[in-house]
C-alpha cells in the first residue's frame, strides 16, 4: 500500500500535527509513503512497538527550530521498531528523532538536508539503539546529536557531510 500525504497542519485549538501517525500501536508497517508540504511531524509513532517504517519519501515539514518543532520522522517513547532505507529533506528541524525510545533500529536512510539535526537521540529512554549505514548531510547543527541522558546507543558505518557540528553530545553517555 502506497499513499501520497500532503498539505496538512495544525488545528488552532491543538499543539500536534503528522502526515502519519501511530499511536499505542503493536506491529504495522508505514512502508512507500509520499509525506511532504506539512507541518510538525512527517511519520509519528508514540508509545507504539514492532512498527517498520521503511521506503518512505518524507520532505518539505515545517516547524520552528527555535521552539523545537519540525520533525521528519518521530519516535517518543516508541521502542523495538524498524526505521529503515528512508529519505528524509527538507526538515525544518530535525530529520529524524529518538525521544526516549529504546531497541529501535535506524539503519540505511538518507538524511538532508535539515535545518538543525539529522539524527538525533533523547532522554533517558533513548537506550540501545543501532543507527547503522545511515547517509547525513547539509544540517546546519548537527549530523548525530544525543543529548538528555542518552546512552548505550551504536553508531556505526555512518556517511557524514556538509554541515554544523558533525557528531555532539549534550549530557548523554556511554555512546559508541
Amino acid at each position: 500500500l502506497s499513499n501520497e500525504v500532503s498539505h496538512f497542519g495544525v488545528l488552532e485549538d491543538q499543539e500536534k500535527s503528522a502526515g502519519i501517525a501511530l499511536l499505542g500501536c503493536k506491529g504495522g508497517r508505514v512502508e512507500a509513503n509520499q509525506v511532504s508540504d506539512g507541518n510538525e511531524r512527517g511519520i509519528w509513532l508514540e508509545g507504539s512497538e514492532g512498527i517498520l517504517v521503511k521506503g518512505n519519501d518524507v520532505f518539505l515539514i515545517a516547524g520552528d527550530k527555535m521552539k523545537l518543532r519540525g520533525y521528519g520522522i518521530h519516535l517518543s517513547g516508541s521502542d523495538r521498531n524498524e526505521i529503515i532505507a528512508n529519505k528524509v529533506h527538507k526538515i525544518e528541524y530535525i530529520d529524524i528523532l529518538l525521544a526516549s525510545s529504546a531497541r529501535n533500529v535506524v539503519q540505511d536512510n538518507h538524511c538532508g538536508p535539515a535545518a538543525a539535526d539529522g539524527i538525533a537521540l533523547n532522554g533517558d529512554g533513548s537506550v540501545r539503539n543501532r543507527i547503522l549505514s545511515n547517509r547525513i548531510e547539509s544540517t546546519q547543527w548537527s549530523q548525530i546529536y544525543t543529548s538528555s541522558g542518552a546512552h548505550d546507543n551504536l553508531f556505526r558505518d555512518l556517511h557524514v557531510t556538509g554541515g554544523g557540528w558533525g557528531a555532539s553530545s549534550n549530557c548523554a553517555g556511554g555512546n559508541r
